[in-house]
C-alpha cells in the first residue's frame, strides 16, 4: 500500500460493537418499519401563510439512526439545510456537536427553540444556547 494512504487504512484491532446485534440487523435492514411517523418537533408555529405545502421535518426516528450509524461521540453534524433544527437536535441529543443553517427567519427561530429543548435533555446544564436569541 502506498505511504500517503496508510492513514487512511482500517485500523488494525476490532471495535467493540455500539449496537446490539438486534439493533445493527434492523438498522442494516433495506425496509424500516419501526419509524414513528409523528415523531417530529415541533414545527407548525414556524409555518408562513406563504409557505408551500411540503412542510414536515423529518422523523426524529430516520434522523437519530443516521447520527448512530454515521457518526460517533463528538462528532460535529452539519446540516446545510436546518428547517426546525430537527438533525441538530438528534445530533445533539446522541452526543454529537452541531451546525445548521437555515435561511428562513421563522424556521430559524422554531429551531433555537427546539435546540434549546435537546440541550436542556442532554445534561440539564444552562449552556450557551441558553443566551442565545434568534433573529426578529
Amino acid at each position: 500500500m502506498p505511504a500517503v494512504l496508510l492513514d487512511q487504512a482500517a485500523p488494525k484491532t476490532q471495535q467493540e460493537n455500539r449496537l446490539s446485534q438486534w439493533i445493527w440487523r434492523n438498522y442494516a435492514s433495506c425496509f424500516w418499519d419501526d419509524i414513528r411517523i409523528d415523531r417530529v418537533l415541533p414545527y407548525k408555529e414556524a409555518r408562513d401563510p406563504e409557505d408551500e405545502k411540503h412542510i414536515h421535518p423529518l422523523q426524529l426516528d430516520v434522523i437519530e439512526r443516521c447520527v448512530e450509524m454515521w457518526s460517533t461521540v463528538d462528532d460535529v453534524v452539519f446540516t446545510p439545510f436546518m428547517g426546525v433544527g430537527s438533525e441538530v437536535y438528534g445530533a445533539l441529543r446522541h452526543g454529537r456537536k452541531a451546525v445548521g443553517v437555515e435561511l428562513k427567519p421563522s424556521y430559524f427561530r422554531q429551531a433555537v427553540q427546539n435546540v434549546k429543548l435537546a440541550d436542556k435533555k442532554v445534561d440539564g446544564q444552562v449552556s450557551m444556547l441558553d443566551m442565545m436569541e434568534a433573529p426578529e
